[in-house]
């Protein structure tokens, strides 16, 4: 069988973006999902940064959602060799509706940060308050750990509010031990 997949699920900085690249720093492959999403600063990574026409050409979509107005998606090619997905609820269900075309274990990592800490790190990366606000209304709309818990995939909640240094790690060792 082949190594397992790990979805990054939580709420707008909840850390599991910046969780996600320190594990592709230390050899992790980690999804670059397309978005027509502008790029939020030039050297922005983490995604494919396309436009909707280019969107609309994509073929093997196996996951996608559309947040805040933007599309976002991955490809059966993209997932064939990845070892993390950030991805919100949505894109989680519709990946799980393609889940026979992975032929790998999936499991969810829910990124659970309050909303008092999530308001902090969205100014500390310069947020401003109409996004944040925008941010917070969309997320806060549905309790995405119930909506998970109704997909038949195992998830491990990690608690996002300490330092980023110990959610990478409990991560890093999570992972580590389900690849086994």
């Amino acid at each position: 069988m082949n190594k397992p997949l790990f979805l990054f699920v939580g709420k707008s900085a909840s850390g599991k973006t910046s969780v996600a690249d320190m594990l592709a720093s230390d050899g992790y492959n980690q999804i670059y999902s397309y978005t027509t999403r502008p790029k939020r600063h030039e050297n922005e990574i983490g995604h494919t940064f396309i436009s909707d026409e280019e969107y609309d050409k994509l073929e093997g979509i196996i996951a996608s959602t559309v947040y805040n107005g933007y599309r976002y998606c991955t490809t059966l090619d993209q997932a064939k060799n990845a070892d993390i997905y950030v991805v919100d609820v949505q894109g989680v269900k519709t990946l799980f509706d393609n889940y026979h075309l992975l032929d790998r274990q999936v499991y969810i990592i829910f990124f659970a940060s309050n909303t008092y800490n999530r308001i902090k790190r969205m100014l500390e990366r310069g947020d401003g308050d109409t996004k944040i606000v925008s941010r917070l209304l969309t997320d806060e709309k549905d309790d995405w750990l119930e909506q998970l818990r109704h997909i038949d995939l195992y998830i491990n909640i990690v608690n996002a509010d300490l330092e980023l240094e110990q959610v990478y790690n409990g991560v890093k060792n999570y992972i580590k031990r389900m690849e086994i």
